[in-house]
């Protein structure tokens, strides 16, 4: 006879064990209880709120506004709160639906946090101590798939936090229905907070497996992006309140997305979250199998980078790419700026992800050389297949292709524009920001060569360093004037790509000065790999003499 617990066990024993080891009766009676005692605190809080008898005895001509009285007449619905209305025993009408909708809207913000912050510090934290222990390894070593192993414990680790949430969804189904919310956009938002569940429990496991041990990092990170969409949302909720959230037209400020009216509607809103979030589960997953299975690897293969590259530009041209009336202060070069620095960000990822460490430039240097021996003729390209889609090679020239496949949507898009000025301006941005992305990716290579065991932490830090400190240092000295000789080194700076104040020709200098540093790096980089390459041979060779 099967039972659900040994038809789990089989199908993944891995998730077995992690619910075997959380769900034990004394931690789901605690965690209920606390839940409930939580929804019970909660529920007498809102009772409180709700306006009070009067004695209409003694004081007869008194009233008292309170935002879940019954709205006098219809044109003071939307107010924040309302005069109380009395029957003759002094009993307020109460606007139940309103109350009902205000618990639905409370429990909305605080279950998925439960669920964020408590799922990522538990994922992080046990990865991480298993990776400490060693036991991890063992658990690698396994007949299971890397695919079970994995899922069973982004399902089972967390389960505390889901058991938590799932003890409040009664109360929060009721109330949302209560409060004229339909169904359909409950089971929605259900969707969407597993979507986000999903992706930032992915990147917690991924965070993990990478070296993070400390899962209140992880937590503190999802807190404060928790609270700071929170503030934003809050900010642009109406001011009229309305029953349900259909009646909301406008929620966030967000634009089209290639003509798509993403915030004109809850569902549109709800949708596009799901989808987004989806897919970027799937990229972080692959990343995150591919490190179980070899944590000596990079975080994503070459090949997927331009994947996922591909992804990103199309989602994000597809913010500006629209019916948006341009006027002197919505210009298409400004939102341009907008995109260059968010492909800022995502090329630091790709660098980081991308570029192999010491010991694996050091193997593939060697290899190099044995091939360069053995086949003269089909050398070059083999070489140049293996710096596109080598797992050790370095990510240079990856990261230009990466840089290649951005660049053509926004240089199409850029093509559309009417202003031949912001088309220029457009185009010297592109080529300075994508020369500093290769500028930073030939360092950061040049550095994970060093020997130190700290070459990553010199990595982050010269990076950094070189990003923040020169603006700071040109706006000293006075090198932000149009017209100062000292203008054109900003576009050796992290904001050379937003310089729409210099000429052209100040732009063409500074980014043939970029050439020349990217040149130097680029020959200093190819003599390190091919020195390496030549003693790694010999040093083999002598050790096969002996």
């Amino acid at each position: 006879m099967f039972t659900l617990p040994n038809r789990l066990k089989e199908k993944n024993p891995q998730l077995s064990r992690e619910l075997k080891g959380r769900l034990s009766p004394r931690n789901i009676g605690l965690t209920i209880a606390l839940s409930l005692l939580a929804q019970i605190v909660m529920m007498i809080g809102y009772w409180g709120k709700l306006p009070y008898h009067r004695d209409a005895e003694q004081y007869p001509l008194s009233s008292q506004y309170n935002p879940f009285c019954v709205p006098t007449s219809e044109s003071s619905r939307f107010d924040y709160s309302h005069k109380c209305i009395y029957d003759a025993l002094g009993n307020p009408a109460i606007d139940w639906h309103r109350w009902w909708y205000e618990i639905f809207h409370l429990m909305s913000w605080v279950l998925p946090l439960i669920v964020f912050t408590v799922g990522v510090y538990l994922l992080i934290s046990d990865i991480g101590r298993e990776e400490k222990r060693g036991t991890l390894n063992f658990v690698r070593m396994s007949p299971q798939r890397s695919q079970n192993i994995l899922l069973g414990k982004l399902i089972g680790v967390p389960a505390i936090a889901y058991l938590i949430v799932a003890a409040a969804l009664p109360l929060h189904l009721m109330a949302g229905l209560n409060g004229y919310v339909s169904l359909v956009d409950i089971g929605i938002s259900y969707v969407l907070v597993a979507a986000i569940a999903g992706c930032l429990f992915v990147a917690a496991t991924l965070f993990a497996l990478m070296g993070g041990s400390q899962g209140w990092v992880g937590a503190i990170a999802v807190w404060s992006g928790y609270v700071i969409f929170f503030s934003a949302w809050q900010s642009h909720r109406p001011v009229r309140y309305t029953y349900g959230i259909r009646s909301i037209e406008r929620l966030l400020p967000l634009p089209d997305w290639y003509g798509l009216k993403i915030s004109h509607s809850i569902e549109m809103i709800l949708l596009f979250g799901v989808i987004t979030f989806s897919t970027a589960t799937f990229w972080l997953w692959q990343s995150a199998n591919r490190r179980f299975r070899k944590p000596t690897a990079t975080v994503i293969s070459k090949r997927q980078s331009y994947l996922m590259t591909a992804c990103f530009e199309l989602w994000l041209l597809g913010f500006v790419v629209n019916s948006i009336t341009w006027n002197e202060w919505q210009r298409p070069i400004h939102y341009q700026m907008i995109l260059l620095f968010a492909n800022l960000g995502w090329f630091l990822f790709l660098i980081a992800a991308l570029s192999p460490h010491r010991q694996a430039l050091l193997d593939w240097a060697r290899y190099r050389q044995q091939k360069m021996a053995e086949q003269h003729r089909t050398g070059r390209k083999l070489l140049i297949q293996d710096l596109c889609l080598g797992e050790s090679s370095p990510a240079v020239l990856a990261i230009a292709l990466n840089l290649a496949i951005a660049a053509v949507p926004m240089l199409i898009w850029v093509a559309s524009w009417t202003n031949a000025r912001e088309q220029e301006q457009a185009v010297l941005s592109v080529l300075l920001s994508a020369t500093i992305a290769l500028m930073i990716a030939t360092l950061t290579q040049l550095i994970l060569m060093q020997r130190s065991a700290k070459r990553s932490i010199w990595a982050v830090s010269v990076i950094l360093a070189l990003l923040i400190l020169p603006p700071i240092l040109l706006s000293l000295v006075g090198g932000w004037y149009a017209k100062s000789p000292l203008a054109f080194l900003w576009s050796l700076t992290l904001f050379a790509p937003y310089l729409t104040w210099i000429s052209a020709s100040t732009a063409l200098l500074g980014w043939l000065a970029q050439v020349g540093i990217l040149a130097g790096l680029s020959t200093t980089l190819t003599r390190r790999l091919v020195k390496a390459g030549v003693s790694e041979s010999k040093a083999l060779m002598a050790g096969a003499k002996r």
